[in-house]
């Protein structure tokens, strides 16, 4: 009698550790599959995305740093981030780096990047610490969108809005 117990005691166990492993299974499947769904939202993001170490050595380059700089992954990834950065803004570089090793976000930063051709260009910049799973910062992520064009556009109306005021004010007695 004690032997059949002791089997009907684990056999609800061994369901129980089963059906444990089963959802630690689909957990890590789930993370698995986010994972990937992050990854390929970042790497189809027409947004320079890169990650860097805390000391600005790129880590990480997606599809739209290689369109957006000219560089590709392979020409990137281990490079300081001074690869992009014109060398009259190294002091910037350096501010940046130390504002997010403090562990604090840059939200909007207009600045200027190199392109591999030598072309630069104006950027809006998000930055952003890179935490560890204790909150500890390990890097950090930019996020880059040129404004180039914007710009041009932008000044191109003022322009025309500038020159439009000239002849009104002295057209009026």
């Amino acid at each position: 009698m004690l032997t059949a117990a002791t089997s009907e005691l684990k056999l609800p166990m061994d369901t129980s550790k089963n059906q444990q492993q089963e959802d630690l299974g689909s957990t890590l499947s789930g993370a698995a599959t986010e994972a990937s769904l992050l990854a390929a939202i970042v790497e189809s993001s027409d947004d320079a995305i890169i990650g860097k170490t805390l000391d600005g050595i790129i880590t990480s380059w997606n599809k739209g740093a290689e369109g957006q700089y000219g560089y590709g992954e392979d020409e990137a990834i281990g490079k300081s981030i001074s690869l992009i950065i014109p060398k009259d803004r190294t002091d910037e570089l350096s501010e940046l780096l130390t504002t997010l090793q403090k562990g604090e976000s840059i939200a909007s930063y207009e600045t200027q990047r190199l392109q591999k051709g030598g072309k630069l260009i104006d950027v809006s910049l998000r930055l952003s610490p890179l935490r560890d799973s204790l909150g500890k910062v390990i890097g950090m992520v930019s996020v880059a969108r040129d404004v180039t064009e914007s710009k041009k556009v932008l000044f191109y109306a003022r322009s025309v809005i500038e020159a439009g005021l000239d002849p009104m004010i002295t057209i009026r007695p």
